[in-house]
This record gives structure tokens, sequence and C-alpha cells, in this order.
């Protein structure tokens, strides 16, 4: 609406905050959107759970603002100081910070509380969140292949590139410890550039000992912000010149979700991928928002069949149904298909 409008909601909260406080709590305002309160003398975990349930329902009415009905959801995060402890102001501050971040992250409009687990995982988020940057110099982060197998004649014919990280001290780790991280503080730019001209020189040199017939493609993925980085079509233009991998045999892979976040900034950049004749692909399709109607309008060569789907076709039922769907979808707008994790004979067969 406005920041007139903002300052007037903030204001508003806070009117509604200070009805459910006890005499004893502090409420401020620590920036942003965020407010703080602290609670002294609880003595039970049930006061805590009373005190987050009236904050919570206290939000839940609807603010009028500038006239206009507005629906604001809260999420909180919680930290306990054990009874008789010393802990630090700051201490607590930062853990029911990172509780807050845990609620968002699990759906919002809903609390966490801060414990053991969390301050580990904060802890090792952190390392690794420092780690990252002298990883890629060191060349500790590099792309792993996986298969892509053609149904009809169980043959290769090409592979995915992955990142793993090959740290030092915690072994192999695999995306889901460092690429949100990578992507939340821009280093997936980079990260990804590095993962796409390895995987490009790779490819181009297995297939020098590869006739022409038996070609080997390679897909890449693209996140969000490589999407919607200005040097990404450069990026790729300079890792198929430096390889000398053909474009046609480059597949660059992006989520549902990447696009439809914003379409028009997608189909611009997608565009420009297909007119240096990459070819692309929507990743987890079915996962994401399922609207079809990107696919009238975006340049896009193959979808991907999610791995749930097809972990769950020896189940029958519905991902039978799904993958087959999905698989007349493609065949009727000239698209490819590709099926994620496919494990077993059953599978393979139900894919067949």
């Amino acid at each position: 609406l406005s920041h007139a409008a903002g300052d007037e909601l903030l204001i508003a909260v806070s009117r509604r905050l200070c009805g459910v406080m006890r005499p004893s709590d502090t409420l401020a305002r620590l920036g942003g959107d965020e407010f703080v309160l602290v609670c002294e003398q609880l003595t039970s975990e049930q006061q805590v759970f009373a005190i987050v349930e009236r904050l919570s329902q206290e939000l839940v009415t609807p603010f009028v603002i500038e006239g206009r009905d507005l629906l604001v959801t809260t999420s909180m995060g919680v930290a306990l100081a054990p009874p008789g402890s010393h802990a630090e102001p700051e201490a607590l501050i930062r853990d029911a910070d990172t509780a807050m971040y845990r609620a968002k992250d699990n759906g919002r409009a809903r609390y966490e509380i801060f414990d053991d687990d969390m301050r580990l995982r904060a802890t090792q988020r952190l390392e690794i969140q420092n780690d990252m940057p002298s990883a890629m110099a060191r060349g500790e982060i590099n792309a792993w292949f996986q298969p892509i197998v053609d149904l009809r004649t169980r043959t290769v014919i090409g592979c995915e590139a992955l990142a793993r990280w090959e740290h030092p001290t915690k072994g192999l780790l695999m995306p889901d410890a460092f690429v949100q991280l990578a992507e939340e503080t821009g280093a997936i730019v980079e990260l990804g550039a590095e993962v796409l001209r390895t995987a490009c020189a790779q490819v181009a040199r297995w297939n020098s000992h590869r006739r022409a017939a038996d070609q080997l493609s390679v897909s890449v993925n693209v996140s969000a912000r490589q999407l919607a980085s200005p040097q990404l079509v450069q990026t790729v233009d300079d890792a198929l010149g430096q390889s000398g991998l053909p474009p046609a045999l480059l597949c660059l892979e992006v989520t549902e979700t990447v696009v439809m976040d914003d379409i028009v900034v997608s189909g611009h950049v997608l565009g420009q991928l297909q007119d240096l004749g990459v070819r692309t692909a929507v990743d987890d399709f079915g996962t994401g928002y399922s609207s079809l109607a990107y696919l009238l309008s975006l340049p896009v060569d193959v979808l991907k069949v999610d791995r749930s789907f097809v972990q769950a076709l020896e189940a029958g039922g519905p991902a039978v149904a799904i993958v087959r769907s999905i698989a007349a979808l493609a065949a009727a707008l000239g698209l490819g298909v590709v099926a994620e994790g496919v494990e077993t004979e059953a599978q393979l067969l139900l894919l067949g």
C-alpha cells in the first residue's frame, strides 16, 4: 500500500501485543517487522505456550489499514532460559531468532522452540557457510554425474551433473547440506557457473572418444538466483565455447517454482538460451505450481517427472496415472520426458 500504511500496521500490531502482555513482560521492536518479547518469572513451559497462544489469537483478527482489511500471519521463535541459569541475553535473542526462521521455513504462521538439535544445526550451517568460499577455491565442490538412459534401447544417452562437496573433515556432503545456503548468500551464482563449466568440459572429453551418433548430452540445474543473474547467458555461452560442447547437447533444468516466480523474466532468459541452441527442462514437474499455461508460452523442451512419483509407482494407484498423464501431455506437446530416480526393475517396466 505505502510506507505510511506499513508504519500504521506496525503501530497497530504493537498495540495488540501490549494488550496481552503481563506487567512483568518487556516488548520491543528489533527492526523491520520483528518484535521481541521478554517474559520473566515464568514457572513452567505451560505458561510459555499460553503466552504464545494469546499472541497468535490476538493477531488473527484482521487489521483495518487505510480502509482495507489486512490479514497478518505471525511466525514466532521461542528460546527458554533454564531455571537458575545465567543465560546471556544476546544468546537468547539469537536462539529465538533461529527458531523464528525455522518456523518460517516450516510453513510460517506457527512457532518453534529452540532446542539443542536446532543449536547444532545452526552451528553446522554457519560452519558450512563460512567454509564454502575456500572450498570452491580449492576445488572441493565438484560435478558428479548421474546417467540418463533411453528406455527403448537401454543405453546411456546422457547424464545429469550434480554438485557434491568433498569436505576435508565432514566427508562427502550432498546438495541438501549446502546448495540452499549458497542460494541464500548468493554464492550459488559462482558455484553454479563452476559446475556448468566442469560438466561441459567433462562431457566434451567423453564425447571426443565416441562416435558422432553416440554423443552424450548433459543436464545442469539452474537455481532462482542464477536465472535472475544477468551473467547467466554469457556464462553458458563461455562454458560451451571453452569446452567445445555443441549447444544442443546441453540441457539446463529449472523447477516449476523458479519458472513461475517471475514468468516474464524466466521467459526472456529461457528464450535467450534457446537462441544459443541450448535445451531447457522443467524439473520436478507436477510438484510446484503445476500451471500448464506456462507450457504454451515458455521455450521448454523436456519435462522431468519428479522422483516422488517414480518411487510411488510400485504401489500402483494415483502415481501410475500421474506419470502416464505427464508422458501423454509431453507427447502431445512434442516435448521429451525424463523420469528421475529409477532404481528398480519394476519401476523400469512400469515406465516402459
